[in-house]
């Protein structure tokens, strides 16, 4: 089985994403996902920065499904799904090498797009999905220090 994450193709055969508890390794073609920050920089009168802010954190991530995973995805999340918050646990890795559990948390979609390839090589209809996301962990650490208000 070859699926790629943040275009890197991986062949470990217990590749797992899912959401709200369904899991979506059989339907699932693509992932990807980013943060970052933005900080600024604080001059002195000299116009030179010398301390940065901690900036604003951001994050966007896609993923495709086949239209009868993207069907069933649907169902689940039901009527407005957009409004819906989820998150989505990504376990993958090559054979011989540590599992890797990435963690999408607070998902929202934001866009819906339905493809189809028809010269034979594709996989049929395909549907990307564009995602809000809150915040991404890597093997349980995020890249900003989030201050948790519940």
């Amino acid at each position: 089985m070859s699926f790629l994450v943040n275009d890197q193709a991986y062949d470990y055969t217990d590749i797992t994403a899912g959401i709200l508890g369904n899991s979506l390794k059989f339907f699932l073609q693509y992932i990807s996902y980013d943060d970052k920050t933005s900080a600024g920089g604080v001059s002195g009168a000299n116009g030179s920065d010398y301390v940065s802010t901690r900036g604003k954190y951001a994050c966007t991530a896609s993923f495709s499904l086949l239209k009868e995973g993207s069907n069933q995805l649907h169902a689940i999340l039901g009527p407005g799904y957009t409004r819906v918050r989820f998150d989505i646990p990504i376990i993958y890795g090559s054979f011989g090498s540590p599992v890797t559990e990435d963690k999408l948390v607070g998902c929202r979609i934001t866009g819906v797009a339905d493809s189809y390839s028809k010269d034979g090589t594709g996989s049929g209809l395909v549907v990307k999905y564009t995602l809000f996301v809150k915040q991404v962990w890597r093997n349980g650490i995020c890249m900003y220090d989030l201050i948790t208000i519940e």
